[in-house]
């Protein structure tokens, strides 16, 4: 198995259009970095509803410690059936206490935003 470096995902962008939208700013050391969508989900929120983000607020999330978050992407993507994408976090987030528990990986085939 090999990964993909910037040259191949750009090829595979033109070829499949993996990610919509698609930036060319946010290929970065052979990865895609993701943006955050509409919807985040806060496991202590008061009302127990989707928060709906939007462009006149922050856009900004926090996540009090010890709870969990669903974060929407912004992003659809569509990951050929010959092909596995894997999920990581930047390291600045990580520092900060951010952890991913959902999975690494993007199953060959999936057609969606990612949450």
């Amino acid at each position: 198995m090999a990964f993909l470096g910037v040259k191949e995902l750009n090829q595979l962008q033109k070829d499949y259009e993996v990610i919509l939208p698609f930036e060319d700013r946010r290929v970065k050391n052979s990865a895609y970095e993701l943006s955050l969508g509409s919807e985040v989900y806060l496991t202590d929120a008061k009302t127990g509803k989707v928060e709906k983000l939007d462009k006149t607020n922050s856009r900004q999330v926090d996540i009090n410690p010890g709870q969990f978050a669903l974060l929407l992407t912004n992003e659809k993507v569509h990951i050929p059936k010959d092909k596995i994408a894997f999920i990581s976090i930047k390291a600045g987030e990580k520092l900060k206490g951010l952890i991913n528990v959902s999975g690494f990986h993007v199953d060959p085939g999936f057609n969606d935003h990612l949450l």
